[in-house]
Formats: structure tokens, sequence, C-alpha cells
């Protein structure tokens, strides 16, 4: 059986399995998905379709995710991607990777939300944040914006910090990530257009 290739935007997964996508308005519409079969047992839920950062009533902000022999791997987190995600019947707590394809706010602001209840919650194993260039500054802010919260949470009794919690995988193209289920390959393209000698060409990609 050759190899699929799932890609959004950056990033890709080439996984030597069948895959089966269930977009999430089938989820609700006809309950939980459907088990694998043994010769298909990887599944892509797609939690947000939506174009631009526009708020909508029927989509949602871009956000996928790819369950591999059971392990779930987020493509892509924009806002709300962890009500999307408890829709679809997954575990919030369970993602240990997440793959932002590009640092546009409709496929990374739901990052912030998703990653302090994963720690509120105490997730134990690390979360890996992958991205292109710009994601360990985009994290660093993220950080920042949860400081406080994480204070509290701290003073109430946290035994972890959500900073101890979070690693972040800032990637170049090429292989990025790799396990027993799936490789994972940024690519870059032409998303942006920053002309040469401009202030933002080649730092963001």
């Amino acid at each position: 059986m050759k190899p699929r290739s799932i890609f959004n935007r950056l990033a890709f997964c080439t996984i030597a399995l069948s895959v089966t996508a269930i977009p999430l308005s089938m989820l609700l519409a006809e309950g939980p998905p459907p088990r694998p079969s043994a010769e298909a047992q990887s599944v892509i839920i797609t939690l947000g379709t939506a174009g631009g950062p526009r708020p909508r009533m029927d989509r949602h902000q871009s956000a996928n995710l790819l369950i591999v022999n059971g392990v779930p791997y987020l493509v892509d987190a924009g806002e709300d991607v962890i009500g999307q995600i408890n829709k679809a019947g997954a575990n919030f707590a369970d993602i240990g990777n997440i793959f932002i394809t590009h640092n546009h706010s409709d496929h990374n602001m739901g990052l912030p939300t998703l990653l302090a209840t994963q720690w509120e919650f105490q997730r134990r194993e690390p979360v890996t944040v992958h991205g292109p260039l710009g994601t360990a500054d985009f994290m660093r802010g993220v950080f920042s914006l949860l400081h406080v919260n994480s204070q509290i949470r701290s003073a109430e009794g946290f035994p972890s910090s959500l900073r101890a919690l979070v690693t972040v995988n800032e990637s170049k193209p090429g292989i990025i990530y790799r396990d027993r289920n799936v490789t994972v390959t940024a690519v870059e393209n032409t998303h942006f257009n920053f002309p040469k000698g401009s202030k933002p060409h080649g730092r963001h990609k």
C-alpha cells in the first residue's frame, strides 16, 4: 500500500495507512465516529474549515484532528479548537503534538486556551508545539499571556508550571517529527508574499 499524504499549508503527514476523513458536522449529526477497520487505523476529523479570521455562525477556524492507532495529532488550532475537540468526542488532554502550519491568527489563536486547559487538568506528559519560523516568538507571547493565570494556579497547589509542560519545536523545511505512527515533513510554500528587501522578508514562512 502506498503512503497517503495529508497536507495543510506548510506541513504534511506521510502515513502508510488508509485514512478516513470525517467532517465534524457529520459527527454531530450522526453521533460518535465509526471505529476504523483493521485496514484503516487513521481518521482525520475536520474541526474547522473556515478560511480567514472572520467569525462565522456555521464554520470554525482552521483545525484538523488526525488520529492514528488511537493517538491524536492536532494540525492547526484556530479559535475555540478545544470546544471543537470536545464536540468530536476526543479528549483534549491526550493531545501531545500540535502542528501549526503558519502563524496567521485563524490558525493559532485557540492554542493558548488549549494549552492552559491541558495544564489545568494536570496533563503530565509533555506537549510539543511544532511550527515555522516565528513560532517560538509567538509562544513567548502565549506564556506571557498566561503568566498571571499560572501564578494563581501554582499558588493554589499545582505541582508544575505551564512552561514545564510545553516544548516548542520551531522548524525549518524537512522532517520535523517522527514516531511509530507518523512522519511529518514541513514544506515551505507561497502563502505569504513578501518582496525581497521588505522588512518581513525571510522572517515569516
